[in-house]
């Protein structure tokens, strides 16, 4: 039984996508994971902020209670949390499933564009805030949220890139 590699330099091109694919699919999920235990974290650790931000908006709307507003403050909380992590799964799951051979619908590709776009505006937010903060004191979290924001932007980055070659060589052995 021999097996045959392909060891042209695009068929070695292929697989490192390939790979690339995988890898950045498996990192897309565990920031999804990350994401998430940020969110709960949040919740349980810093419910004054929340507290005071339901009080501020009862204040200013005057329509709804403060218990209702901060019913309200986690609500979208836990449905952001829960729609981010659902399309961080589903990309990574598909570009692993694309990384393995198996052909994926394009959505997934769309989701991390849009993902992409998110990513940017929070890291131009992150640095802002950085920078420019009110009160000249840099914000304690901003040097991390800023790295783990790049590092999710460039894995994202990789993958469109990945697929794409990878979708153009199979289409490519279609038409051959």
């Amino acid at each position: 039984l021999s097996v045959k590699i392909h060891n042209d330099p695009e068929d070695i091109r292929i697989r490192r996508a390939r790979n690339l694919l995988i890898i950045v699919g498996t990192g897309i999920i565990a920031l999804g994971a990350w994401s998430f235990a940020k969110s709960v974290l949040l919740l349980l650790t810093d419910r004054a902020s929340l507290y005071a931000l339901a009080a501020e908006t009862a204040a200013q709307d005057g329509v709804f209670s403060e218990q209702t507003a901060y019913g309200i403050i986690l609500a979208v909380i836990l449905l952001a949390t829960l729609l981010d992590i659902s399309v961080r799964l589903y990309v990574g799951r598909s570009a692993i499933a694309e990384g393995m051979g198996r052909k994926r619908s394009r959505l997934y590709i769309l989701l991390t564009y849009i993902m992409i776009l998110f990513s940017l505006l929070l890291l131009i937010f992150g640095i802002a805030t950085f920078f420019f903060k009110a009160d000249g004191q840099q914000a304690e979290g901003s040097v991390s949220f800023i790295i783990i924001e790049l590092t999710s932007l460039i894995m994202m980055s990789e993958m469109v890139v990945s697929a794409v070659r990878v979708r153009k060589h199979r289409s490519q052995e279609a038409s051959q």
